[in-house]
């Protein structure tokens, strides 16, 4: 008979109902609530970035708190240059902070511990040319047409 006991714990792996091991590792897609921010965490660096996701078309946006620990270089780079409104894929260990406001009030935020991160930066639109006056104009047989009086 196998013996079924905790797997040796790896990058976001645990242990679910009946010792089945689990695997905790998702990957969303969503945009930049704004520019991604450094801070310090004691003598470790962090990167932090909210996303905003969801199903859209009137449905409440679905926010998550991206961190990125100075350990995780690669998720790093890609990241510290995001700006609001970018598409941002991220891979990582989902979380949930809970906490009180000060009224008394519970609350509690989706986290996502970042591995793995690709930004695809926001295109400034640029307007197309307009076509003057002239080129509006269909294309007249008389002569004297193009004499501004």
């Amino acid at each position: 008979r196998a013996r079924v006991g905790r797997p040796a714990h790896r990058h976001g792996a645990g242990v679910g109902p009946a010792g089945i091991a689990m695997l905790n590792l998702l990957i969303v897609t969503g945009r930049a609530g704004g520019p991604a921010e450094r801070r310090a965490a004691g003598p470790r660096q962090v990167l932090g970035l909210r996303l905003a996701g969801g199903p859209g078309e009137g449905k409440p946006t679905l926010w998550i708190d991206v961190t990125v620990w100075g350990d995780r270089a690669p998720a790093w780079r890609d990241l510290e240059g995001a700006g609001k409104g970018d598409r941002v894929t991220v891979q990582g260990r989902l979380g949930l902070r809970e906490g009180t406001t000060q009224s008394g009030e519970a609350r509690s935020s989706l986290t996502l511990d970042c591995d793995r991160a690709i930004v695809e930066r926001r295109q400034e639109a640029t307007p197309e040319p307009r076509p003057s006056r002239r080129d509006e104009l269909p294309p007249s047989d008389d002569p004297d047409a193009d004499i501004p009086f």
